[in-house]
């Protein structure tokens, strides 16, 4: 399991949810990933990061990362 409370600085939380994304695709046949709140449900971290203020996580499917978006 990823431990969040690691991921300090956000290029470092991105980091982590996006090796998280991609070893729940593993463990997950391949399926697709779509939801960041999947990373919880299957146990791959152990919480999701607060993000910095006015910004959010999302999925950049094409890139195949998760990156910072303006809310």
């Amino acid at each position: 399991m990823f431990k969040v409370a690691t991921a300090t600085t956000p290029s470092n939380q991105l980091k982590l949810l996006t090796d998280a994304m991609t070893t729940w695709e593993d463990l997950n046949g391949g399926r697709a990933f779509t939801n960041l709140n999947q990373l919880v449900e299957g146990r791959v971290i152990d919480q999701l990061p607060d993000p910095p203020p006015g910004r959010k996580f999302a999925i950049d499917g094409q890139k195949h990362q998760v990156i910072l978006v303006n809310q």
